[in-house]
């Protein structure tokens, strides 16, 4: 198994540890948060999940909408819906 297929399995685990960092709202939470989605974004384009990722992200987004130092970061690393 790959690495980015091992990752994609692991997908809803990597979700809430996501979730975990955002919502301390702490911007060294966030770049860990953000680093975690780059790689989540890999793994999911090479399973064929891209799409549903992206919509992840865009509801991430709307929902962290009052969190501007989380999306720059998410802009940064081109992690948009």
């Amino acid at each position: 198994m790959t690495k980015l297929t091992a990752l994609a399995t692991d997908e809803e685990a990597i979700w809430r540890e996501v979730e975990d960092h955002v919502a301390c709202k702490q911007v060294a939470r966030y770049d860990i948060a953000v680093a975690l989605l780059a790689e989540l974004r890999d793994a999911c384009d090479h399973v064929g999940r891209g799409l549903q990722f992206r919509q992840r992200v865009a509801a991430l987004r709307e929902q962290y909408r009052h969190l501007p130092g989380l999306l720059s970061r998410l802009d940064d690393r081109a992690l948009r819906g």
